[in-house]
């Protein structure tokens, strides 16, 4: 957590300073933080596959694998879409729902590996490996709802247009550079908790190996 943290800051200082320097050359850039027109929401569905695909094979995944893959990041972005409908300011309990879906499919499957092998023959896949692109899938989703990605831009804008005293400039980027952290630490502790209620459910006597809070 502590890892992803730091990266997410250093990613949004890259993206402060990118914007920024760009706005200093280019007058008439814009710094919308939203299209004016919006893909249906249906074409999501179709680019999650596509994403885990990327994900699976930068992880050295195996082609065997990706059927699974796709299926459970598939069904946990709906999860994680269908309540963000419904809960659309608790990014946590989002990403707790989708990651629940995403652990005890994978351990289900893990626990009952004798009879789907039947269908999926390459051996018994670990929990880890096959749940890991549908939690990358589960953090975009997470974080995009509180907007925390475009802290940056809103940074840069206000550097390129220094029209406001330090004071509120000083008092706004610290507010959102807190927000931003703040909602970094509750998508994450969202997703821990999510992957640890799935594991009760599937082991509740426990389970003797597991690399799952290695994540």
């Amino acid at each position: 957590m502590f890892y992803a943290f730091i990266y997410s800051l250093m990613l949004s200082f890259g993206i402060t300073l990118g914007a920024a320097l760009y706005g200093w050359l280019d007058h008439n850039a814009t710094s919308a933080t939203s299209c004016t027109s919006n893909v249906p929401s249906g074409y999501r569905f179709l680019f999650v596959p596509m994403f885990t695909i990327c994900l699976a094979l930068i992880n050295q995944a195996t082609l065997n694998q990706l059927p699974l893959m796709i299926i459970i990041s598939e069904v946990g972005y709906m999860v994680n879409y269908f309540s963000s409908l419904h809960f659309k300011t608790a990014s946590e309990l989002n990403a707790t729902l989708g990651c629940f879906v995403v652990g005890l499919l994978s351990n289900l499957y893990t626990r009952m590996n004798k009879t789907l092998n039947r269908f999926f023959k390459n051996g018994t896949f670990m929990t880890v490996s096959l749940m890991l692109p549908a939690i990358f899938v589960q953090v975009p989703s997470g974080i995009a709802s509180q907007g925390s990605l475009m802290v940056g831009t809103q940074l840069a804008d206000e550097i390129t247009h220094s029209n406001s005293s330090s004071s509120t400039s000083s008092s706004t980027d610290s507010t959102s550079t807190m927000n931003f952290g703040l909602s970094m630490i509750q998508v994450a502790l969202g997703i821990s908790v999510g992957l640890f209620l799935s594991t009760i459910v599937v082991y509740p006597t426990g389970k003797k190996r597991t690399g799952l809070f290695t994540l």
